[in-house]
């Protein structure tokens, strides 16, 4: 037979979330860089859950597509915010005039997640089709700043909502970048 045990007001209570406190340190830098711990985690999710074994030159041309298309939903939405209501048909790219503002919000987790899940994994896996890991150890150094500044930016432009094409744009250049490496090695 079954009979109730426990009742609501016997229930102990929850702990304390540290990131709604605000009182840690990782805390504070979880809700001021959001874009640089997507970034951290979904390149710790490549590696550790999806490591690529094979191929991995075609990820940085469809990384290079992504942040494309991430640019073009930008440049979409501004142009539809510019535009005179009468005017706005077929100007946005990839979402509708309802969620417009939702899918601009997301664009800096949109880039920060391609780059650490698609772009760097699939850079540092060419070793798997024969490019000398020195080379690719050389590249990632000489875009890690641009990287970092460009995630720095995604969290700055993430808080204010304003600049997205242009994180888009560094993001894209970033990217080409990427496929002239991949063009001369691989």
């Amino acid at each position: 037979m079954y009979t109730r045990m426990g009742t609501r007001r016997n229930k102990p209570p929850e702990p304390p979330n540290p990131l709604s406190a605000g009182h840690t340190r990782s805390a504070q830098r979880l809700q001021t860089a959001p874009c640089q711990t997507t970034f951290r985690a979904a390149l710790k999710q490549r590696k550790t859950d999806h490591p690529f074994d094979r191929i991995s030159a075609y990820k940085v041309l469809e990384s290079r597509n992504n942040l494309q298309h991430e640019f073009k939903v930008a440049r979409s939405i501004s142009a539809y915010q510019r535009a005179r209501p009468y005017n706005r048909n077929g100007i946005l790219v990839a979402c509708t005039g309802e969620d417009k503002a939702y899918r601009l919000k997301h664009i800096p987790q949109n880039i920060a997640r391609e780059l650490g899940y698609n772009l760097i994994p699939a850079i540092e896996a060419l070793t798997l089709e024969g490019v000398p890991a020195a080379d690719i150890v050389g590249f990632i150094q000489s875009i890690k700043p641009q990287v970092n500044q460009l995630l720095t930016d995604c969290d700055a432009v993430g808080a204010s909502k304003s600049n997205m094409e242009s994180i888009c744009a560094e993001a894209l250049r970033i990217a080409e970048q990427a496929v002239v490496f991949c063009e001369r090695h691989v």
